[in-house]
């Protein structure tokens, strides 16, 4: 726990020992030379001495170069220059023999200089003084010394909700000396961390953006001075696509103008794009674009007019925020089929009227046509022929004629039109109105005499009951009972043998004429 206060004190006493030996090697004695002494006084004996003397001077100064090299080796790490500042010349006695020049030469003549000096005899030296060492908590010696990294944050999850280009701000806050940040991220939910690229990667407040790259981002702060190093606790943006609605498909005939949309989306910039080949390759869409409001050049809405050969074709919104690069839903375009329906009941009969039609969207006019001597004219101009169903009855005049519908569409400005397939009546499909013929009838004179038929139709199915006593040349309205239903009722008369009976049944502008049965009395 008093590891610090320790390598202060080590510190301490090698810079004390450095100056001792400096005293000790910087003055060496005072030598006389021969041109401050003279000639005369200078012997044979004399000059051996002096030589002797220099030679003794440089094995001085060898000797102190190789312990300050030593000394400077065995100073460790941890000496900062926070710590050596520490140790100033008022904190360190210096030795009187450093004072004067006897005092220096006596120091050099009592002072036993050798290589021998190492960082095990000055640490030996140090710990010989450890029961004068007061011992202080590492934390608290940190604090008190001013080394200490304190981060002010939870330790706890951080969480950024960001729809993608969204700029996400995070900062942290830190206490100590000399201290400095590197913000850190990592793409695999915290298992390996890489020094961030994004602005502010060095400071305490990390600016960057939501990206559809990655689901989860997870940064954290380093924070740390030469001595020290502390993590904050770990943020993460969870980015999304964000929008209100959007459209997953549109469904259209040729000709149709569908719109398709992704609401609620912030972007810079939006471009439509659409791909043939589901999805491999992209290009941009020339379709018209438009905003909420309607108006064009917008990034809201696109809408397309519909071909033929645009079945499983895809469209797409491409964004950018923030320089960030990101898309919407893909929307399918499914191209239907130009028929054109015939709302028909079970059993078509003829004079029925036969609806056909089908709905479409945005129509301003529809136009019926029927093909006719090698060319399409128009319909007879009438209510029906500007809806879009038409009532063609089944009558044998229209079975096998070829009808379409064509319908101007107008959509926010874009005109276009749908032509249908052609259609017809087929005669396989038409039934006679009458279903059960009536029967001849032989009977007694008095009995009552039963003529039945049963039409059929859903346009108002008639009946009338006829007589011809001319063996068929000539028929007139019966006035029997039930002359107008489907039962003729009377009475046997023996002048009525012979006669013959019909009934014509209509069902709306078709009629027909049943089988013709004779009456025989006995």
């Amino acid at each position: 726990m008093y590891r610090k206060s320790i390598k202060k004190r080590i510190v301490s006493k090698a810079i004390i020992t450095a100056l001792m030996v400096g005293c000790v090697f910087s003055n060496p004695l005072n030598y006389v030379s021969a041109e401050e002494a003279g000639t005369e006084g200078v012997t044979e004996e004399t000059s051996e001495e002096v030589i002797n003397d220099t030679s003794e001077e440089i094995n001085e100064e060898n000797t102190y170069n190789e312990v300050s090299e030593e000394i400077s080796e065995n100073v460790t790490e941890d000496v900062t220059e926070d710590n050596i500042e520490e140790i100033t010349e008022d904190s360190v006695e210096v030795p009187d023999s450093c004072v004067s020049t006897e005092k220096k030469s006596e120091a050099v003549n009592n002072t036993e200089v050798t290589n021998d000096i190492s960082e095990d005899k000055i640490t030996q030296d140090v710990y010989e003084e450890k029961e004068n060492i007061e011992v202080i908590p590492e934390d608290e010696a940190d604090i008190a010394n001013g080394s200490k990294i304190i981060i002010n944050s939870d330790n706890e999850l951080f969480y950024e909700y960001a729809a993608y280009g969204e700029k996400v701000v995070f900062t942290t806050a830190a206490t100590g000396p000399n201290i400095k940040y590197q913000w850190e991220v990592s793409h695999d939910d915290g298992r390996s961390w890489s020094n961030s690229s994004a602005t502010g990667n060095k400071t305490n407040r990390l600016t960057t953006y939501a990206t559809p790259k990655y689901k989860d981002l997870y940064y954290r702060c380093k924070v740390y001075n030469t001595t020290e190093l502390e993590y904050t606790h770990i943020y993460t943006i969870q980015s999304h696509f964000d929008y209100s609605s959007i459209s997953v498909g549109v469904v259209g005939r040729p000709g149709d103008i569908v719109r398709a949309y992704n609401l609620g989306v912030i972007a810079d910039k939006t471009i439509w794009e659409y791909s043939k080949d589901g999805g491999k390759t992209w290009q941009v869409s020339k379709s018209k674009q438009v905003d909420e409001e309607g108006k064009d050049g917008g990034d809201h809405y696109i809408y397309i007019i519909v071909k033929d050969y645009m079945n499983g074709w895809l469209f797409r919104p491409k964004y950018k925020r923030n320089g960030i690069v990101f898309y919407g839903h893909d929307v399918e375009v499914a191209v239907k089929d130009k028929s054109i329906n015939a709302f028909k009941k079970d059993k078509i009969f003829y004079g029925d009227n036969v609806d056909f039609g089908s709905s479409s969207r945005n129509v301003s006019k529809y136009v019926w046509q029927m093909y006719k001597n090698g060319t399409w004219t128009n319909c007879d101009d009438n209510d029906d022929n500007h809806d879009y169903t038409m009532s063609i009855p089944a009558l044998p005049k229209y079975i096998g004629v070829k009808f379409r519908r064509i319908d101007y569409i107008e959509f926010d400005g874009l005109k276009s039109k749908v032509v249908s397939e052609p259609f017809s009546l087929d005669a396989k499909e038409v039934r006679d109105i009458i279903v059960n013929n009536p029967v001849s009838k032989s009977v007694s004179v008095g009995k009552t005499v039963n003529f039945n038929i049963k039409g059929g139709g859903y346009n108002g199915v008639t009946y009338q009951w006829q007589i011809s006593k001319d063996n068929g040349k000539t028929w007139k309205n019966s006035g029997a009972m039930g002359r107008t239903t489907e039962q003729l009722t009377f009475k046997a008369e023996k002048r009525m043998n012979g006669f013959k009976y019909r009934c014509i049944v209509t069902n709306g502008d078709y009629k027909a004429i049943s089988n013709v049965v004779t009456l025989t009395v006995k």
